[in-house]
């Protein structure tokens, strides 16, 4: 951030009587102006008349950052007068917030804060720290990070942290020598926190917070059996009085800790509440069979869950904790072993899930993405981004999932294609607003027989159908991947010796019969309606056996009509056949597209200045990244 505005308004610049200025001089106008500016703007306009100085004054100083702006004299001047109206302030071990303590003989006083990011503290600071906290007493958002000297009294600052009756959130920040005794005394004094958060703790497992020993919560034991057999010294009326004090609490972040799996538990069960858990890039930590069942003893309540980065944390566990976490709605686990087993159990025992993100994991079956888009109805966010979803696999679980007459049709009605096929397996995600996956044609993976059914251009009309009806969907980042024939053989098309009867047999073949009538008429169906151009209601034969989404009117474009809320179209190996054509059905069907990335544009081409040539023209406002 750079200097706040430091000097005083031109006196030659005043309102004159025209109606604009009039209208300019609206403090309400003018703050909602700010919005649309950036800061060195907003720090320019303010000069230009006494309204807006007074309007954007406060917008220039409600946010302080540590920088190089605590080194120049004219910012150091005008803290002083200006303190008062800093709302959010990030200070470095280099910043002397001794000049935002308040003085007696001066007017000014930074006691409006609420978000306060504290430099280290030392012994040589602690005192101001402590002050300026106590001068504001409506901090509710507090970050601390103790010297690495064990010897250190901090007594002074935790006592005055204890004392804030508004904070919500408290965060110690790489805190090597955070004491148990430190912790228990801010916990039992502000009765207001709803979220803990530990950030790069190193010191877990050698110091006996981490044995949990100090802070376990001897009201709540590992088993039924040993709560029975609890403690005498700890009686029936302390411990409800400690779980009432706790719960509060709901959200609780161990980032880039190293700690004990016990410390863990022994944390979560003084929070009863819990609903927000984060053990992101969590090291040196292992997880026994039973701490999913235990964990969720502790925590039943538990929608929000972070476990991406995890080193030590294997897929069954994970499966367990989806098992052992039914109210779940959000679940981060990208860079993780997170794989088929997870998925499955999140898809059958977590009915509310609505964000998943998965990036950059490995492991998991097409037939399981098919699942979860098919049962999660509540799902409203989906990131796998490198996770390879083979578009056949989906169909095949698709109609397998779907139940069968003995005739080989299907038990329950299909929704149809324009052309009256019908596709199963419909997503029922029709929520979805944004949605990151990596769709492919792996043809080595497939039967010859599985190829013969399903061709390129059946799974790709399948695809494309299925993403026409994810009416809401605002962001949209794809990935369509086609892998040529390699070492497939004749012997994938023989026939299962594992099939045990001949009930089993003869509804296998009704469904395959299915579904090669049904990609059949796929593959030969019009691709882009009644809405297409000339091109596009022709089927490009060197086109017809690829699967790469080219987002071309030959292609299939006017399938994806109905996403009229589309706002991100980020594409990835695709095939550049975006023409103008293509552009202008885009913007007159997605009205709300603002931003086209992953597409190569070459200037030099006739075809792509006339595109950019006439986006600048017509619609500005659309960003092309490539």
């Amino acid at each position: 951030m750079s200097s706040p505005l430091s000097s005083s308004p031109s006196t030659g610049s005043t309102t004159n009587s025209s109606a604009c200025n009039r209208v300019f001089a609206i403090p309400n106008i003018v703050e909602c102006i700010s919005h649309s500016l950036n800061f060195k703007t907003i720090t320019a306009a303010a000069r230009v008349c006494r309204a807006w100085h007074t309007v954007w004054l406060p917008i220039i100083w409600h946010t302080i950052n540590n920088g190089r702006q605590w080194h120049r004299e004219d910012f150091l001047e005008a803290l002083g007068r200006h303190g008062h109206l800093i709302r959010v302030l990030q200070c470095s071990r280099y910043d002397d917030i001794s000049l935002l303590v308040s003085d007696p003989s001066l007017s000014y006083h930074c006691k409006n804060l609420i978000t306060l990011v504290m430099p280290k503290t030392t012994h040589a600071n602690q005192l101001n720290q402590a002050k300026i906290i106590r001068q504001n007493p409506g901090l509710q958002d507090l970050s601390l990070a103790f010297h690495d000297d064990p010897s250190n009294d901090y007594s002074d600052l935790t006592h005055a942290v204890s004392e804030l009756g508004m904070l919500r959130r408290l965060a110690f920040d790489k805190n090597q020598t955070l004491q148990v005794e430190t912790l228990e005394t801010i916990l039992q004094g502000c009765a207001s926190l709803e979220e803990l958060s530990f950030k790069g703790v190193y010191f877990f497992l050698k110091h006996p917070f981490g044995s949990g020993d100090a802070f376990a919560s001897k009201w709540l034991a590992i088993s039924h059996t040993e709560e029975q057999t609890a403690p005498a010294s700890l009686s029936h009326d302390v411990a409800v009085q400690e779980k009432k004090a706790f719960s509060g609490i709901k959200s609780l972040h161990m980032d880039d800790v190293a700690c004990s799996q016990n410390l863990i538990l022994n944390l979560t069960s003084r929070f009863p509440n819990l609903e927000r858990l984060s053990l992101q890039m969590t090291s040196e930590l292992y997880f026994s069979e039973d701490f999913p069942s235990r964990l969720a003893q502790r925590s039943p309540h538990i929608k929000w869950l972070d476990i991406s980065k995890t080193e030590d944390m294997e897929d069954s566990t994970m499966a367990a904790l989806m098992r052992s976490l039914p109210e779940l709605q959000t679940l981060i686990a990208g860079q993780t072993r997170f794989s088929d087993m997870s998925l499955n159990a999140l898809v059958e025992c977590c009915p509310n899930l609505e964000e998943l993100d998965i990036r950059e994991t490995y492991g998991l079956e097409s037939e399981s993405v098919q699942r979860l888009l098919k049962k999660c109805q509540a799902l409203k966010s989906l990131n796998a981004w490198d996770t390879s979803v083979n578009v056949p696999k989906m169909i095949m679980e698709a109609y397998r999932s779907q139940p069968m007459t003995e005739e080989g049709h299907p038990a329950l009605p299909s929704t149809s294609t324009s052309s009256g096929v019908a596709i199963p397996g419909l997503w029922a995600c029709h929520g979805l607003e944004s949605l990151t996956l990596n769709f492919c044609y792996d043809r080595p993976s497939l039967t010859n027989q599985e190829q013969r059914m399903i061709p390129p251009a059946s799974a790709r009309r399948y695809l494309l159908e299925q993403l026409s009806r994810l009416t809401k969907l605002r962001n949209l980042s794809i990935r369509t991947t086609y892998f040529d024939d390699y070492g497939n053989n004749d012997e994938d098309d023989e026939d299962d010796d594992d099939a045990d009867t001949p009930e089993e047999a003869k509804g296998s073949e009704h469904m395959l019969q299915r579904i090669q009538k049904d990609m059949s008429l796929l593959a030969v169906d019009n691709l882009n309606s009644t809405e297409s151009s000339k091109e596009g209601k022709e089927e490009d034969t060197d086109d017809s056996e690829l699967f790469n989404i080219t987002f071309s009117m030959s292609s299939g474009l006017a399938i994806l009509s109905p996403l009229k809320q589309l706002q991100s179209l980020i594409l990835a190996g695709v095939h550049h056949a975006v023409g103008l054509d293509e552009i202008q059905w885009m913007c007159q069907h997605w009205p709300r597209l603002a931003r086209i990335e992953g597409l190569y544009w070459d200037e030099d081409w006739d075809e792509d200045k006339l595109v950019l040539s006439w986006l600048q023209e017509n619609r500005p406002k659309i960003a092309i990244v490539e």
